[in-house]
């Protein structure tokens, strides 16, 4: 059984393993989605440095004013929409860093948990070890009796013994 358990101990690390390297693809993918976010930004100013000399040539050009002014209005409003959209893409990208975090905490809690079961296998194999390790000591420290009588722990074997079981192993050489 104790096998059994390291068993699925090692299975279990293994595991968490496989979702720690999932999470921390999560976390590569939300970075780059706030790098990509940051682009957006960077546009959406342009846009709105585009709208503001539109209308600093609408001021100036006073014959198409009214539709430099209607382009100036389009140009703003999908600059503001750009920003907002831009501002909604930081924050799923915050929300999918802290989902990573806390997948990564389940992750660690897994693994602490699989290591923790592989100790208590090791831990339930050491009293089977120390009773073989005593069984053996005592088989081999067998000692030979004048009477041909030879002890192993609490077996006698005798003559008649000696016959019937066949241990001739036992028997001393003449």
């Amino acid at each position: 059984m104790a096998f059994y358990g390291i068993n699925n101990a090692i299975n279990g690390l293994k595991n968490g393993i496989y979702v720690l390297k999932n999470v921390i693809y999560g976390i590569k993918n939300a970075i780059h989605a706030i790098v990509k976010a940051t682009y957006g930004i960077k546009e959406s100013i342009y846009g709105l440095n585009n709208a503001i000399c539109i209308l600093k040539n609408v001021i100036y050009g006073l014959n198409n004013s009214i539709y430099g002014l209607n382009n100036v209005i389009y140009g703003l409003k999908n600059a503001i929409y750009g920003l907002n959209n831009t501002i909604y893409g930081i924050f799923n990208s915050i929300y999918g860093i802290v989902n990573s975090i806390n997948g990564i905490s389940n992750a660690m809690n897994g693994v602490r948990n699989a290591i923790n079961g592989l100790i208590n296998g090791i831990n339930d194999l050491e009293n089977p070890i120390n009773g073989l390790r005593n069984d053996i000591n005592s088989y081999i420290s067998f000692k030979k009796h004048p009477s041909h009588v030879f002890t192993i722990k609490s077996c006698v074997f005798t003559d008649f013994w000696q016959k019937h079981v066949r241990a001739y192993m036992f028997l001393p050489k003449t």
